[in-house]
C-alpha cells in the first residue's frame, strides 16, 4: 500500500510518502545460506515473513536560470528515504529475525512541462555507495502525465515508474526491484 502527499507553491514542491511492502513465502533453500548469524543447509524447508517500510520526503526547487516561469523548469530534488527493514526467517526448528532501519539522503532532477489542464513530468531520484565493505544503491525513478480538465478539485495522473534497492551490509543483503505502468485519481486543492 502507498499514500502520498505534495505541497506546491509556483515552482516548490514538498513531497512525503509512505509505502509498505511484505512477502511472506514457504519454500526449499537450494543452497546454504546464513541469516542473523544462523547457517542454514541446502535441501532445508524454510518459511519467511518480510516486510520493508518505506518513507520518502523530498524538496524540489528549480535550477537557477534553468526555468521559463511556471511553464518549463529543471528542477533539484533533495531528500531522505526511511528504510524500515524486518525480516524472519524460520525452518530446521530455529526461528531468526533481523532488522534495521535506515536514513537514506537522496539527490536527484526533475524536468516539468506544464501546457494548459496539463503536466509532463520526468524525475530521478537516489544514492549509492561503497565503502569497500558495505555497498548500495537506490533509484526511485518516474515519468508520466497529470491532467487536471476534470470538473472539480480532482486530477487525473498516468506514468511509469521505476524503484529499486540494492544493498550489502555486514552479513544483509537486499535487493529489491519494482516497476511499471501507473494510474490514479487524486485530490486538488
Amino acid at each position: 500500500s502507498k499514500s502520498a502527499t505534495s505541497i506546491q507553491y509556483s515552482n516548490t514542491r514538498i513531497s512525503a510518502s509512505y509505502m509498505e511492502i511484505a512477502n511472506d513465502s514457504s519454500y526449499s533453500i537450494t543452497r546454504a545460506i546464513t541469516f542473523d548469524g544462523r547457517t542454514y543447509s541446502a535441501g532445508t524447508r524454510v518459511e519467511t515473513d518480510v516486510s520493508l517500510a518505506i518513507t520518502d520526503v523530498s524538496l524540489e526547487r528549480p535550477f537557477p536560470f534553468a526555468h521559463v516561469g511556471d511553464l518549463v523548469s529543471l528542477n533539484w530534488i533533495v531528500g531522505v528515504k526511511e528504510l524500515d527493514f524486518q525480516g524472519e526467517l524460520s525452518g530446521g526448528g530455529v526461528t531468526t529475525s533481523e532488522s534495521a532501519e535506515v536514513p537514506i539522503p537522496q539527490v536527484g532532477a526533475a524536468l516539468r512541462v506544464r501546457i494548459p489542464l496539463t503536466e509532463v513530468y520526468a524525475s530521478a531520484k537516489g544514492i549509492g555507495y561503497d565503502d569497500g565493505t558495505n555497498s548500495g544503491s537506490i533509484v526511485d525513478a518516474e515519468a508520466g502525465v497529470r491532467f487536471s480538465g476534470v470538473p472539480g478539485p480532482f486530477r487525473l495522473s498516468a506514468g511509469y515508474r521505476v524503484f529499486r534497492i540494492d544493498f550489502e551490509m555486514d552479513e544483509v543483503e537486499l535487493e529489491f526491484k519494482y516497476g511499471g505502468p501507473f494510474a490514479g485519481i487524486f485530490f486538488s486543492f
